[in-house]
């Protein structure tokens, strides 16, 4: 899932939906994306600061399935006073998986993420 796609409310919602719906079984596949066209045809925050947001959205995302009275104060998404229903049945929350194969990839999925996921990679040389 591209993470700066959508407002991460409502994401982590559908994420956390689905997580109760196939009885714990979600893995969240989070990347940055790298189209700068349809971040602007989506009218997401603005392409460079796509790493910076998708950090953000996903500290957002951990505090309203882990906090029975979530507050978040960032750069990109603030709220409190709310209700966050449903919480995800794997707790503390869905494994999160970063993928990407940039520096800043690899330090979100050891500061953020349970996995990384590379992605394609050359293997020609391998045998």
């Amino acid at each position: 899932m591209i993470i700066p796609y959508r407002h991460p409310i409502l994401t982590a919602k559908m994420l956390s939906t689905l997580d109760l719906l196939s009885k714990g079984r979600l893995i969240l596949g989070a990347g940055v994306g790298w189209m700068e066209e349809e971040f602007e045809l989506l009218n997401a925050e603005p392409f460079p600061e796509r790493g910076a947001v998708t950090n953000e959205y996903l500290q957002a995302f951990i505090e309203l399935w882990t906090k029975d009275d979530p507050k978040f104060e960032g750069q990109y998404v603030n709220f409190s006073d709310i209700t966050f229903l449903p919480k995800p049945v794997q707790k503390p929350y869905p494994p999160i998986w970063i993928g990407g194969q940039s520096k800043p990839a690899i330090r979100r999925a050891a500061t953020l993420g349970d996995a990384w996921h590379p992605g394609r990679r050359d293997t020609s040389h391998a045998s």
